[in-house]
């Protein structure tokens, strides 16, 4: 793709059990985005030699994050917690390379111009990011998913901060760019620890994202839902005539990136086709590229 910071970076996160997930993740990079231009990097919690390897064999920089922080009860904690926690400090493991993109191995892409907009999103110090805010969401029509992040921002931030943040709709940090120089980092690292003073619970990091560029007014580049499709809360639709994964819900707009979030990622689940016909399936992209071909 012309026009890409040949500077910048694709980064994720994988143990061996989710090395299945990012191999789909990059085989749909390199499908959707061929010449992208973005370097490849990837945390390592976990991944087996032979992975590892394979992984360095294709250029892609692998590396085994330390715990950058201290807190209670971190030895009870598994490796696998780094994918959340190491996250805001990506310029530490990643030097040289701005923008850092970053991208959930259970992510893939089907448009690969997502990651113009998002080089785009985070020029100038922004943070190029989607809420988890769409019109067929079925979270903003459930009482207890609005009022969780009102509890979370209570317990770790004060009444005052729940008061004026806590119904806000989060940010989702399975996908988002951000220039390695830009102030979120340490904002986000800040309350990070904030949070892990208390407790480790398992949305540690987007709560801390979501409150140090709220409550410090960063800047932000709001991408729409369909850069970041979170499919636990509303399953796509698929277009035959496009051979295309569309939104669920007229206009039937293209998705960009597929987020298979919780049980999506494991089971095969029912997906409205556009043409009446029924389709069960995975939406892995292993299973469902011959639907976009």
């Amino acid at each position: 793709m012309p026009g890409l910071d040949v500077a910048g970076l694709l980064a994720t996160a994988a143990d061996a059990g989710y090395f299945d997930l990012l191999e789909d993740m990059h085989a749909s990079l390199a499908a959707a985005a061929p010449g992208h231009g973005l370097a490849l990097g990837v945390l390592d919690l976990g991944l087996t030699s032979e992975q590892r390897q394979l992984l360095e064999a294709r250029g892609v920089a692998v590396v085994a994050p330390d715990w950058p922080l201290d807190f209670p009860g971190r030895a009870r904690m598994p490796r696998t917690y780094l994918a959340q926690l190491a996250r805001p400090y990506l310029p530490r493991w990643f030097p040289g390379h701005s923008p850092l993109v970053w991208i959930d191995a259970d992510c893939w892409l089907q448009d690969g111009q997502v990651l113009q907009w998002l080089r785009l999103g985070s020029a100038g110090g922004r943070l190029a990011i989607a809420q988890e805010l769409d019109r067929a969401y079925g979270r903003h029509y459930d009482v207890h998913e609005l009022w969780g992040k009102h509890a979370v921002f209570r317990k770790h931030f004060g009444e005052a901060a729940a008061q004026r943040w806590g119904l806000a709709p989060s940010l989702n940090v399975g996908l988002f760019a951000l220039e390695a120089g830009a102030p979120h980092w340490a904002a986000w690292a800040e309350d990070m620890a904030r949070i892990l003073a208390v407790d480790t619970p398992g949305w540690a990091e987007q709560a801390a994202l979501d409150h140090a560029v709220l409550s410090r007014g960063l800047p932000v580049t709001w991408l729409p839902a369909r850069a970041n499709w979170v499919c636990h809360h509303g399953l796509p639709a698929y277009c035959p005539a496009r051979r295309r994964f569309v939104e669920p819900l007229p206009p039937f707009d293209p998705l960009w990136v597929l987020h298979l979030t919780l049980e999506v990622k494991r089971r095969e689940v029912p997906v409205m086709r556009l043409d009446g016909q029924r389709l069960t399936t995975s939406l892995r992209w292993s299973a469902v590229r011959g639907l976009l071909a």
